[in-house]
């Protein structure tokens, strides 16, 4: 796809975006339903992937969970090798409690599928890392950290740096305070 045709793509979603069509997944803008059909034409799969950025965005303004949820899925299906795909679903799965241990799988994927690649790897352990505290399994938030803490060393391209907001949100009678002092002795 050309840079034109993308931005031909990109230029008609406004005015689908005031429409809405009955799908699978309630009432929807049609230009959801447009951008899923440029999807299924689409062979090139870097072109698969950005217009799954803009499908993705279509969906977040819709506000409608369960066709967002339905295309971060099928995203994890057509592009299996990309360990954001995985992390974006698990970071969504994981709001739900009905779909926590799902998330916890989803983000355990995308980290060894960044492992793999050597790219994202910090990305994924800290999306794991945030699963983990939702679902509240502390024993994959630990291992999660000593993760990260011995990954502090290693510099990729496609990947960035530590964050540490998450911290504020564990519970500190379940949490290994050894693990903690040691990760937020990383900022410094």
């Amino acid at each position: 796809m050309k840079d034109q045709d993308f931005l031909a793509i990109k230029d008609r979603l406004p005015e689908l975006r005031k429409q809405v069509v009955n799908s699978p997944h309630g009432r929807i803008p049609k230009s959801i339903a447009y951008l899923e059909e440029v999807l299924r034409n689409e062979p090139v799969l870097d072109d698969k992937v950005a217009v799954y950025g803009l499908l993705l965005g279509e969906c977040t303004r819709s506000r409608n969970d369960d066709v967002y949820v339905h295309f971060l899925r099928q995203r994890v299906k057509e592009i299996p090798q990309d360990p954001f795909s995985y992390t974006e679903l698990g970071t969504v799965l994981a709001h739900e409690r009905s779909t926590q241990a799902e998330a916890l799988k989803v983000a355990a994927q995308a980290v060894a599928l960044a492992k793999k690649q050597d790219r994202q790897v910090k990305y994924s352990l800290t999306c794991q890392a945030r699963v983990a505290l939702e679902a509240g399994d502390y024993k994959v938030f630990n291992d999660t950290l000593r993760a990260l803490i011995e990954d502090v060393d290693k510099h990729r391209a496609e990947d960035h740096g530590f964050e540490f907001d998450f911290l504020d949100h564990v519970d500190q009678s379940k949490v290994d305070q050894t693990l903690v002092s040691r990760y937020r002795a990383l900022a410094s």
